[in-house]
């Protein structure tokens, strides 16, 4: 069977990134909270630190079950829900077709001189999510290819 070539979205890409980084984050903070180090939960659930550290990498694409084992690792279960997308969504398609918008710029986030683990964590997680996982790397498209239909959607 030969492979599709599935249409660049970059709003599909944003929702994978995203709920990648909220799953990580949770990772994360449940460490903290339990005061549990990479090694400790990489033993617990029979895994290297090094896999550990990759699985918490922005190159990561862990499945769910990687993802719930880790969680289950520290005695909590991982809830699963669901919210409407960005209200956003519909200003950058507006944007796109050259319609005039009114945009408004996001509040920026104010950083302490000094920030626990925890707490930056929080911080982060709260702001602007970055997407810097490379989707195109997982879907095989060239990186070449992948910024010229990125500029083309911005054309």
């Amino acid at each position: 069977m030969a492979k599709t070539h599935r249409h660049f979205d970059r709003r599909m890409i944003e929702a994978e990134e995203d709920a990648l980084i909220d799953c990580q984050f949770l990772i994360q903070e449940l460490m903290v909270k339990k005061n549990m180090s990479r090694s400790m939960l990489a033993e617990m659930v029979g895994i290297s630190k090094a896999r550990l550290s990759q699985i918490l990498s922005a190159d990561a694409n862990p499945t769910l079950k990687t993802i719930v084992g880790l969680v289950h690792a520290m005695d909590e279960q991982l809830v699963v829900g669901s919210t409407p997308c960005r209200q956003d969504a519909g200003l950058l398609a507006a944007a796109s077709s050259g319609a005039e918008v009114d945009w408004k710029f996001s509040e920026p986030l104010k950083i302490a001189d000094h920030v626990e683990d925890a707490d930056l964590v929080a911080l982060v997680k709260d702001g602007v999510p970055s997407n810097d996982n490379y989707s195109y790397r997982r879907e095989g498209l060239d990186p070449e290819l992948f910024v010229m239909e990125l500029e083309a959607e911005a054309a």
